[in-house]
């Protein structure tokens, strides 16, 4: 199996800040970005705080979508132009796009795109797919009870509509680009009222209407085993059956870490050269336990790069041959902690 390494080949073709290794991909497990009803708000530098993420409102004009943060001034590296995309496309250094959306438990779901049918269809008219999708539970079983999407009234499609400004290289894949998509009701063409983006977006019509644009940061940690996905599911996720990567407590720990940089330096660098800054990492309290901070940025752009990064990192872990999750607490003896 081809093993991931962060030394790759940048593709020629696109631009300094776009540029980041098309040849060899892998990832890890992840993390929900789960929201919190403890909220302070104070004046002025107005801060608000949640269990989850540090959001940051400031008095000011909100950020269009088509000028998002940039990161030290200049657009965070990995983030792709449809120009840019259709530049690739025409070389082959770009064959697929992973058109995506999240579910209700944070989770990216679907479809994989030809790029050259992205580009002259899904970039321009969108894709669709079932709306079962924002109602089934983790496991995508379909949930009753759900006054708008259930079994008798049968289910419908809903249309995904690409975000250009989310399009982005996904490094740890080959050959790959990525886009998150808004989803729209099939029927009134508004913003799906259930979709996880289309309240966050909400959200920020409000703030923005009380003259507030607002600024988050993930704190993401997960635990990482040596034992990887599949045979820790035939092992029925048993912790005596499952290896955690280290055997003593890492946190802060130079040492410990050191020895889990073969995965841990892999997650940083293809992060960094898909679109998410990446600002440093290190070892949480709990044994196998890391602790990876990306850099804050507008709401709605930090959202994206959440669900992107728990899936890069879930990927990357399959393909490393171990496997991680970003649950607060997989054992009732481990530490609990997950997400700030």
């Amino acid at each position: 199996m081809h093993r991931l390494s962060h030394h790759q080949v940048v593709s020629p073709l696109l631009t300094q800040s776009a540029r980041p290794l098309l040849q060899a991909r892998r990832c890890l497990q992840p993390a929900t970005l789960r929201s919190s009803p403890r909220v302070s708000i104070s004046h002025q530098s107005t801060c608000l705080t949640t269990q989850s993420h540090r959001v940051f409102a400031t008095q000011s004009t909100p950020t269009p979508s088509s000028t998002r943060t940039t990161y030290l001034g200049q657009p965070p590296k990995g983030m792709l132009t449809v120009t840019q995309l259709e530049q690739a496309a025409a070389t082959e250094e770009i064959d697929t796009v992973v058109v995506g959306f999240t579910n209700l438990y944070g989770q990216l779901l679907g479809k994989r795109f030809d790029t050259d049918f992205y580009l002259s269809s899904c970039h321009k008219d969108g894709t669709h797919a079932c709306d079962y999708l924002l109602a089934n539970d983790i496991e995508q079983n379909p949930t009753p009870g759900y006054k708008t999407i259930n079994y008798e009234n049968g289910y419908g499609d809903v249309h995904l509509v690409p975000d250009t400004d989310s399009l982005r290289l996904a490094t740890w894949q080959d050959s790959t680009a990525m886009v998150v998509c808004d989803i729209y009701d099939n029927k009134t063409h508004q913003l799906h009222p259930m979709a996880p983006r289309s309240i966050l977006r909400k959200q920020i019509d409000k703030a923005s209407a009380m003259g507030f644009a607002c600024m988050a940061a993930s704190e993401l940690e997960y635990y990482q085993y040596e034992t990887d996905f599949r045979t820790a599911h035939k092992a029925n996720w048993q912790q005596s059956l499952i290896q955690p990567v280290s055997t003593y407590m890492e946190d802060y720990h130079l040492q410990t870490t050191a020895t889990e940089e073969k995965y841990t330096a892999v997650f940083r660098h293809h992060l960094k050269h898909s679109g998410i800054p990446v600002e440093n990492s290190k070892g949480e309290a709990g044994l196998g336990q890391h602790e990876l901070n990306i850099s804050y940025s507008d709401i709605l752009q930090m959202s994206d790069r959440h669900a992107v990064y728990k899936q890069a990192l879930k990927e990357m872990a399959q393909q490393l041959g171990i496997s991680l999750t970003f649950m607060a607490k997989p054992f009732t003896v481990s530490y609990w902690r997950n997400t700030h």
